[in-house]
């Protein structure tokens, strides 16, 4: 009887795909880490300051709004065609 020291070539493939369903796990598990050194930081937030007032198409489009705010889902300005 001849005895082979190298392992059934099922459980070689075994191990294989054990080995690699591993490696996906990990990788699974350790990208938000690399992500969150990666990704830049969130900026700073900006205050908001008030730039004047409104332009007349603004506010009519804001009057138009309130008119008919209970009516129409949106309103959408369209620039007139030269």
């Amino acid at each position: 009887m001849n005895v082979n020291s190298s392992p059934d070539p099922i459980v070689r493939r075994m191990l294989v795909l054990g080995a690699i369903c591993a490696s996906l796990i990990l990788l699974w598990k350790v990208t938000p880490i690399f992500e969150d050194l990666i990704a830049p930081q969130e900026a700073p937030a900006r205050t908001i300051t008030a730039r004047g007032d409104l332009a007349a198409d603004e506010k009519n489009t804001i009057e138009l709004f309130e008119k008919s705010r209970d009516s129409v889902v949106a309103i959408t300005p369209v620039s007139p065609t030269v």
